[in-house]
């Protein structure tokens, strides 16, 4: 019987919050969870991202070039090893440096170990091979990543949702335009988890062999 978690994955610092709870392995890397939160959230993937634990260990895509920056590798932690209790945190910070390097959009992300148990129901069958991973629940339409960070969030949400104001023009052009249809009816709590679960599902299915195959904890020496 695979181990599951239930997680929340919120942006804390917003209000209303932005928030999803999802069901993933124990055995989940790091590097396979931010993926994971890229897709629930609604992200583009085009941040780079760290992780902090409590206890103060840092994990990130690469090490810098540095020694003893006291940074390991994401991929070879499994998340198990670092929340393994009921009500545990970490953050997963995303940020976007400017083109010119004078400005950073920082998106805070606190992981809550919600249930370090959780049991499929009849209806949330495993497959023998594919990891079980869904999104549960969720509020709140995922920030464009470039807007400016949670100020510029604010900002572009009071345009988007006014539409009279001058700048909404620009806005939609920028954030959404023409490849966006239904840009021009902006809804800030809107949240369509099928469309999220069948893209997870789709992530499951191609990026299995990315790094490591998804294993039990029994089987796993460091990570999956």
């Amino acid at each position: 019987m695979k181990h599951y978690y239930q997680l929340k994955v919120g942006l804390n610092d917003l209000y209303p919050n932005i928030w999803r709870q999802i069901i993933v392995p124990a055995s989940i890397s790091l590097d396979r969870l931010s993926d994971v939160i890229q897709i629930v959230i609604g992200w583009e993937n085009i941040a780079s991202h760290y992780w902090a634990t409590a206890s103060g260990e840092f994990f990130a895509e690469y090490i810098p070039p540095r020694k003893n920056t006291g940074v390991s590798l994401e991929n070879q932690m499994p998340l198990f090893d670092i929340l393994n209790k009921k009500g545990q945190e970490m953050e997963y910070m995303c940020v976007i440096e400017s083109d010119d390097l004078s400005r950073s959009d920082r998106w805070r992300h606190i992981i809550l170990l919600e249930d370090d148990h959780y049991k499929l129901s009849l209806y949330e069958k495993e497959d023998d091979r594919l990891p079980f991973v869904r999104c549960v629940a969720g509020f709140g339409k995922c920030p464009p990543e470039n807007v400016g960070g949670i100020g510029g969030f604010y900002a572009y949400r009071q345009i988007m949702t006014e539409r009279k104001q001058p700048q909404f023009g620009n806005m939609f052009r920028e954030h959404g335009g023409i490849n966006c249809p239904n840009c021009h009816i902006y809804d800030p709590n809107y949240f369509d988890i099928d469309t999220v679960n069948r893209e997870l599902k789709k992530y499951c299915r191609w990026s299995r062999n990315r790094h490591y195959l998804w294993l039990e904890e029994e089987d796993l020496d460091s990570s999956w």
